[in-house]
C-alpha cells in the first residue's frame, strides 16, 4: 500500500485482497534475497518511466 500511495494511486484495503498462494511466493523470494542485491527505493524508482 506505501509504494501505491508514493505513485499518487488511491486503493482502499477492501479493493486489494492477497491470494494465500502469492503470499508464500513473494515470502519464498524474500528468504532468498540477498542484501547486498537490494537497492533503496528511490534508488529504483528512478529506473521506472511512467506515462504522463
Amino acid at each position: 500500500m506505501e509504494v501505491f500511495n508514493q505513485l499518487g494511486l488511491e486503493v482502499s484495503d477492501d479493493d486489494f485482497v492477497i491470494p494465500e498462494w502469492q503470499k508464500e511466493v513473494v515470502l519464498e523470494r524474500v528468504k532468498k534475497n540477498k542484501k547486498e542485491d537490494l537497492i533503496p527505493w528511490e534508488e529504483a524508482r528512478k529506473q521506472f518511466k511512467f506515462k504522463s
